[in-house]
């Protein structure tokens, strides 16, 4: 039930015919090798291959997809030979632009590496270039400080690297693309995985040129950052760092094209793919390395990041894995050849231990990424826990855990997660885990003080890489600000309008200013969100409205909120819900497997496999005669666990009816279901139901636990997990062990401070699949022999389930709105970069003529300020860094309006301060998803001031289209044919996205 656009792909595929193409492809190739390896002559079957030819068929596998997309006619009519020919060309020069990033790349990262090639072996590539990329991207930052990041600059810096590096340069080209490889199936079913990926990396291809960005984040943040680093030769002044957007603006820079931006986001799918596999065969075979690969490059909230938004957690998630891809590998032995004792760089002048360099690079990588997102530091503290396991194993490791958990508490670091904590429980919690922490350090390390020297120092190592790799930040930021402090090494301080009524806020509590939620068509993006249009139509004044016309009441706050607060209430607690505390944190696993915060959100959903997670724990509980009662009390923790949460889902103030809620159950159930499934479904419901009444009374005590109480019952189930676990792992290889205990650690750490968003945590989600895979690359790890032929169907089954479902998912429109099954892609992008007849401009107006129409107005005064609501078409405003005031909850406008008399003398201040413009998102209020419809109150309020202040604001432009027997007539998406005109003051016949005023 909470998956209902799986059933819609399954019964509606719109691509049948292309996806029977690939499935006798796949079965052509399956055959082939299951006779080769039924031959007594063949345990494995190998191919050659160029890599040349991985390209060419990329190339085709987009041509195809290509061919049917066009057949769907979204396109204006041409010949589909010529569109194929015309891509062909088109993205091969772009292709050719971004080798020469690579190649420049990897000629600074493979020096650096080049004492560890033996022990990357395969993975030198890949690991190289994430170096190399993060020491461009610095050079970059670097020109970009100084004003000197422009074209000139550019090609000079690339001509002194390729001279400098000629010869490793032309090595790596001619073996990467030259030279014959062998491809070595293990498994019958291999080729058909290839074949699969190729078939997704040839839709990613196609996906990922655009001629503007059209997600939220891109189009408001990362490329706008990189378009106007292009434009200006330097860093824009103010925010977070931005690692990534320089790296992207400089592709612009160097090659005069948007469209190298775009890639530089988007193509980072294919790095990440890369080091995601070379970081699963450590620990699984090919068949299963590529297993792991597929299963991630199908996962929903992955393809959102290659397909619809422009942002930088691709980027992110590949640096920080190649960080902990060359430790793991150095730890690992991979290769024959035996470190030496010492490593000889810069001519013998520099003699560093291999263990000591190794981190260095590590922790530059983790730097450099930290600069990409703040979210690293979760990385950070997981891998120096990792650092100690591999030095004084479990107790080390743990006590490494605890200590840094207590200083995430005493230093107040857990408020980059929002968790509404005090600073006295905040500071007694931290100092007791610190200290068991340190207990456990000391115990571990009783009889040789000594040896805790070697991870304390390669963790002060890591950090003074990290420090450097950020230190360009810092001294921007620094300058910017003219004084030292915390808050302004983190932040710079931003050129953008201020207006005197806000006062500026701390770091730690500002509030992320940016909604996550996209809008991509003019379509509604849910059922819920047609519902709320069709009451806003209702309206006089259309949806701006919203409630009503009277200005209500803003001076209460929810539980004592300030509007800065209630800004994060809003916009970030919609991921991980709404909630009391407890029942917030504990039931986030399950939501997350369900995706049941924020429905129908395919950048939330983690793919079909990883519903297998929550019964896997329980099917590893171990079992026996000595045992039965730890698999009895697993047993019943899972059946309390599942109460929880359906407890949490649906009691109404505490109470909760089982009837109440199965009716709630039936009335979402999808229709589609088979009578049979749906009988058992609703039997086994129906007892878990009754259970949850039973024990509602005690559930319902556990609403009051306070967030220290929370946080305490996670870590103890953290805790009780663990021993829960560990008998399974006794044949567990040592550096298996540390594996999973670097991705528990981050896994609690994004738990504890991710708020359900799924890409801060980017680097965990995508290495996932390889934890699962592990036990059942070989059948008895997971239950033992005696169990392993179970748990060779048991595995097979499911894991072939998650990829026909994951696949017919993926062959489905990944945009919100998702009642366009055949809109694999958007089609006016597809048009410009397949036909030379199109234009920019075209494809501006293709999406929504009214956007140039309004920015011919902004862009006609450059000195105008404007104040913008959410909506992400302020990408097209000129200086939109000097010149815009980004209000995306109307956190600004509900903190001063309460204070006047008449909330329209907002408008009339900003005229003051030298606003000319409200540019608005009409669906901002759709966004809301609180319990107290706080948001959908300020946008009412906000609608109801700009509608009734004729005198001080007018309509200048909208796409908004209201009743009009006089306008003119216009096909609605449902197919209905109306006249109307657009405008706000009005019954609203379909909602629009935008609407530009001026402030008289």
């Amino acid at each position: 039930m909470h998956h209902p656009d799986l059933l819609r792909s399954v019964n509606e595929s719109p691509y049948a015919g292309l996806l029977i193409v690939y499935t006798l492809l796949a079965g052509g190739g399956a055959y082939w090798v299951f006779r080769q390896l039924k031959s007594v002559k063949h345990t494995t079957v190998s191919l050659g291959y160029r890599g040349i030819y991985a390209f060419l068929l990329s190339q085709l596998f987009a041509a195809i997809t290509l061919i049917a997309f066009n057949a769907v006619s979204y396109m204006p009519p041409a010949s589909v030979a010529s569109r194929v020919f015309y891509f062909f060309g088109f993205s091969t020069l772009h292709a050719l632009a971004i080798l020469v990033l690579v190649a420049a790349s990897y000629a600074l990262g493979q020096p650096l590496l080049e004492p560890f090639r033996a022990r990357l072996g395969a993975g030198f590539k890949i690991f190289g270039l994430g170096l190399g990329a993060s020491l461009l991207g610095t050079i970059f930052v670097l020109l970009g400080l100084v004003g000197l990041l422009n074209i000139y600059v550019g090609w000079g810096l690339l001509a002194v690297i390729f001279a400098w590096r000629f010869h490793p340069v032309k090595d790596f080209l001619i073996d990467t693309l030259w030279v014959k490889q062998r491809l070595t199936f293990d498994k019958w079913w291999s080729p058909a995985l290839w074949v699969l990926l190729f078939s997704i990396l040839g839709l990613n291809w196609l996906g990922a040129f655009k001629t503007f960005p059209m997600g939220y984040d891109g189009s408001a943040l990362y490329v706008n950052l990189a378009t106007l680093l292009a434009q200006k030769g330097s860093l824009v002044a103010g925010g977070q760092a931005y690692n990534w957007s320089v790296f992207m603006g400089a592709g612009e820079v160097l090659f005069a094209s948007s469209t190298m931006t775009i890639l530089l986001s988007h193509l980072m799918n294919f790095a990440c793919l890369f080091v995601l596999y070379r970081i699963g065969r450590f620990w699984l075979t090919p068949a299963y390395a590529l297993l792991a690969t597929v299963l991630t490059a199908i996962a929903p909230y992955y393809v959102f990041h290659v397909m619809v938004d422009e942002k930088v957690d691709l980027a992110f998630a590949f640096l920080l894995l190649s960080a902990f891809g060359i430790l793991a590998a150095l730890y690992r032995g991979v290769g024959e050849e035996p470190l030496p004792e010492k490593l000889s760089l810069l001519g013998d002048r520099w003699q560093p231990a291999p263990l000591a360099y190794a981190t260095l690079l590590a922790g530059w990588l983790t730097g450099y990424g930290f600069g990409v997102k703040y979210t690293a530091i979760i990385f950070t503290i997981s891998l120096v826990c990792w650092l100690f396991y591999q030095h004084g194993r479990l107790l080390a490791g743990a006590g490494a855990f605890f200590a840094a958990l207590g200083l995430i508490f005493i230093g107040r670091i857990y408020r980059f997660g929002y968790l509404e904590m005090d600073g006295g429980s905040a500071t007694g919690l931290g100092a007791v885990l610190f200290v068991i922490g340190l207990a456990a350090l000391i115990y571990n390390y009783r009889r040789d003080f000594k040896l805790l020297l070697q991870p304390v120092l390669q963790t002060a190592l890591l950090l003074g890489a990290f420090f450097l790799a950020f230190s360009p930040w810092a001294v921007k930021h620094l300058a910017e600000h003219g004084r030292v402090n915390v808050s302004n090494i983190i932040e710079g301080e931003s050129a953008a309008p201020e207006i005197r009524s806000l006062q500026p806020l701390g770091f730690l509590e500002e509030p992320v200013t940016k909604p996550l939620r996209e809008r991509y068509s003019d379509l509604p993006a849910t059922e819920d969100e047609l519902r709320r249009e069709s009451q806003h139509a209702a309206s006089p004044y259309g949806h701006l409205t919203q409630m009503d016309t009277r200005f209500l009441e803003t001076r209460e706050r929810k539980a004592g909120r300030n509007a800065s607060q209630q800004a994060a209430y809003e916009e970030i607690k919609r991921y991980i819900g709404y909630e009391e505390d407890f029942y917030r944190y504990t039931s986030l696993p399950y939501d997350l497997s369900t995706n049941v915060n924020i429905p129908l959100s395919r950048h939330l959903e983690l793919g079909f496999l990883f519903l297998l997670l929550l019964p896997l724990l329980f099917l590893v509980a171990p079992v026996g005669k000595r045992r039965w009662w730890i698999g009895l009390l697993a047993s019943l923790g899972w059946l309390f666990y599942l109460s929880t949460v359906l407890y949490a889902m649906y009691a109404n103030d505490g109470d909760f009816s089982a009837v109440a809620a199965l009716t709630e159950f039936k009335n979402n159930y999808p229709t589609t279901s088979s009578a049979w499934f749906s009988g058992i479904y609703f039997g086994l419901l129906s007892v878990l139901l009754g259970f949850t009444e039973l024990l509602s009374p005690l559930l319902s005590e556990m609403r009051y636990l306070t967030v220290l109480g929370t946080v305490l019952t996670m870590i103890g189930g953290f805790v009780a997990v663990f021993f829960l676990l560990r008998p399974r792992l006794s044949g567990v290889s040592t550096q298996f062990k540390a594996f999973l205990g670097f991705v528990a650690v981050y896994g609690f750490l994004w738990w504890l401070m991710g708020n359900g968003v799924l890409w801060y945590g980017m680097p965990l989600f995508v290495a996932f699949p390889i934890v699962l895979l592990y036990w059942f690359d070989q059948p008895a790890r997971l239950l033992g022999e005696e169990s392993a032929g179970f748990t060779r169907y048991f595995g097979g089954g499911v894991i072939g389930l998650s990829l026909v479902l994951g696949t017919l998912y993926f062959f489905t429109s990944p945009f919100p709105g998702g009642n366009d099954l055949p809109g694999l892609l958007r089609w006016p992008y597809v048009d410009y970069f397949s036909s030379p007849t199109a234009t920019r401009a075209k494809v501006v107006d293709a999406f929504n003529p009214v956007v140039r129409e309004a920015m011919r107005v902004i862009n006609a005064e450059p000195e105008t300020r404007v104040y913008r609501v959410n909506t992400h078409y302020g990408f097209f405003i000129e200086n939109n860094d000097t010149r815009v005031y980004s209000d995306p909850v109307l956190e600004l406008f509900d903190r001063t309006s309460w204070r006047m008399d008449d909330p329209s003398q907002f408008f009339t201040s900003l005229k003051e301060q030298g606003f000319g413009y409200v540019l608005l998102d009409l669906r901002t209020g759709t966004n809301d998803r609180t319990p107290d419809g706080n948001l959908m109150r300020k946008y009412g309020n906000f609608g109801g001031a700009l509608m009734s202040a004729p005198e001080k604001v007018e309509l200048v432009v909208t796409d908004n289209l209201i009743e009009d027997p006089g306008g003119s007539p216009y096909t609605l998406p449902n197919g209905q044919r109306v006249t109307a005109s657009r405008g706000l003051a009005g019954k609203t016949v379909k909602l629009g996205n935008l609407a530009l005023f001026r402030i008289r």
